[in-house]
Order: C-alpha cells, then sequence, then structure tokens
C-alpha cells in the first residue's frame, strides 16, 4: 500500500497534472481566442481609419464644391446650344461690329464626326472688311468665352498692281471655318 511520506508527492503529482491540463486545455485556447480577437480589432480599426479617411475626403471635396459652385456653373456656359444657338450668334455680330467688318453666317447641322467625340457645330462666316479688321475678328473669337477653335481661315486682299501702284479693285474678304462645341442633348 501506500506509505505516508509517498502520499505528498502524489498530491503534488495530482495538482501538477490538474494544472497542466488546465493550461493544455483552458489556457492555450484562450490564448489563441485572445489572438484571434486582437487581430480581428486590429482589421476592424484599419477599416475603420480608411472608412474616416473616405468621410474626411468627401467633407473636403464638397467644402470645395461649394466654394467653386460658381465656376462650375460657369463652366456650362462655354458650349453653345446646339438647336437654338442665338446667344452664340449674337456674340458673334457684336464681336463682328466691335472690330468693324460685317459678316455673313451659314452653319452645319449639330455633328458628332467620331463616336465619343464632343458634339459641335461648324459655322462657316463669310467677313467683309479690311483685312486687318477680318485679323482682329478672328482673334477675338479665339479669346471669346465659348469652346471654340478656328477650323481654317482665308483672307483675299482685294488689291490689285497696275504696273506702277497698288489700286483698290475690290474691298477685302475673308472666309472662316469655326468649329464650336455644343452641350450634350440629354439622352
Amino acid at each position: 500500500m501506500l506509505n505516508l511520506k509517498s502520499k505528498p508527492f502524489l498530491a503534488w503529482l495530482a495538482l501538477a497534472a490538474f494544472f497542466t491540463g488546465m493550461v493544455v486545455l483552458v489556457v492555450i485556447p484562450l490564448i489563441g481566442v485572445i489572438r484571434d480577437a486582437t487581430l480581428e480589432i486590429r482589421q476592424q480599426k484599419t477599416l475603420a481609419n480608411e472608412y474616416e479617411h473616405s468621410i474626411s475626403r468627401a467633407r473636403e471635396f464638397m467644402a470645395f464644391v461649394k466654394q467653386e459652385n460658381e465656376g462650375f456653373s460657369d463652366l456650362g456656359k462655354i458650349f453653345i446650344d446646339n438647336q437654338m444657338p442665338l446667344e452664340f450668334i449674337n456674340s458673334l455680330e457684336a464681336t463682328a461690329k466691335s472690330s468693324g467688318v460685317s459678316i455673313k453666317l451659314s452653319s452645319s447641322m449639330a455633328l458628332q464626326t467620331v463616336k465619343n467625340d464632343w458634339p459641335s457645330v461648324i459655322f462657316d462666316i463669310d467677313i467683309n472688311g479690311s483685312a486687318m479688321d477680318a485679323l482682329r475678328f478672328a482673334e477675338k473669337i479665339e479669346n471669346s468665352p465659348y469652346l471654340a477653335s478656328i477650323q481654317s481661315f482665308d483672307v483675299n486682299v482685294g488689291t490689285a498692281f497696275d504696273g506702277t501702284r497698288k489700286t483698290a479693285s475690290n474691298p477685302d474678304k475673308a472666309r472662316l471655318s469655326l468649329k464650336v462645341y455644343a452641350k450634350p442633348q440629354p439622352k
């Protein structure tokens, strides 16, 4: 049987086995759960920081939009209405008058030459007046508030030589082909 000297040793052995079992069955799995929870918390914290950064950038953009709203609304004014470009035509006539020339307009229908190209209208403008005034008119059109590009510009100077000196046989004439970008039509 067991003697009295071996009982404390067995008690210590049983206690050590119990603590070892607790460590193996409870503490090690608990450490794994704590590690997994820590990783999940880090991921959630990173995600929350990303959301916070996105919200901050959205707020900055909204403040920018409010600040620049007038500029955005003015941006739409650089395009003409391709169905009824009266404002643009009035602008051309006022520019011609201030340049000292007279103009005659003809335009094509709204066109979109390439599938993804911006809609535009081509205006053919016959200009009567001096060559310098026609050049001044073309320069003012280039600096107008509309998004336009001069496709071609031909000037016919109406002077001739009679052998010794220049004579004015015909007035100067010019022809200008102007591409003006239009507002896209709603679909």
